[in-house]
């Protein structure tokens, strides 16, 4: 009998069991049945997770199981990794170009698509939230927020020239291109050469900045903490 079973606990429900009859008259009748049980899974670091499945009541077995995670690597955990770097690419695409914006809908698209495939592979007993999925909502909002500065900066470079650029943007700027700190002040009263087209460039190039550095260290922190899963 096993006590964490989830059907019928009755050994002899079935009639079909082997019958060993000797040469002596000796009958030998083992019955058997094939129970189902219940495992709690840690999904927390999938793929790289190992569970470990306890059944029986007298007699403890535990069953140790750890994932293959080939498979997952090479056609989940690599993809979404190049979408990642792709995703902050978009802030290096030139706004005259028109595909701004397509541009970072698509990866929008991809990571949501690669959102409901790895939404597939986890069994739907796991009572923990793997960081993989942690992870690929975390790009995916990242997605959702690149594409809203990207509306946001394509509004600002396409701003009449009537209309007069603030210090701060003008400040920022100047630390964009990277000027010495003594030449930073001159260009703050020269509108002629800070032009809302301008101000979307630095805009761009900041956004670039921040946005590679979160990647790059949610990336490297979920990478080694999925990886020191087996220790």
């Amino acid at each position: 009998m096993i006590l964490n079973s989830v059907d019928k606990r009755d050994v002899f429900s079935d009639e079909l069991h082997p019958y060993i009859v000797q040469w002596d008259g000796t009958v030998f009748w083992t019955p058997t049945a094939v129970f189902r049980t219940y495992c709690n899974l840690d999904m927390t670091k999938f793929p790289f997770d190992v569970q470990r499945c306890t059944i029986f009541s007298r007699v403890g077995v535990t069953l140790i199981l750890a994932r293959r995670p080939a498979f997952i690597v090479l056609n989940v955990c690599l993809p979404i990794a190049v979408l990642s770097l792709l995703n902050v690419a978009v802030f290096r695409v030139p706004i005259d170009s028109g595909e701004k914006l397509s541009y970072v809908l698509t990866v929008l698209l991809a990571l949501a698509v690669f959102m409901s495939i790895v939404g597939g592979m986890l069994p739907t007993t796991s009572t923990t939230i793997p960081l993989l999925t942690i992870y690929l909502s975390s790009l995916l909002g990242f997605s959702t927020c690149s594409a809203l500065l990207t509306v946001y900066i394509m509004s600002v470079a396409h701003r009449p020239e009537s209309r007069p650029v603030p210090k701060p943007l003008k400040l920022l700027v100047v630390c964009m291109n990277g000027r010495k700190p003594r030449d930073r002040i001159q260009p703050l009263n020269e509108d002629a050469k800070i032009n809302w087209k301008v101000v979307s460039e630095a805009l761009d190039k900041l956004c670039l900045y921040l946005s590679t550095s979160l990647v790059l260290a949610t990336s490297l922190g979920v990478a080694i903490t999925i990886t020191n899963a087996r220790n």
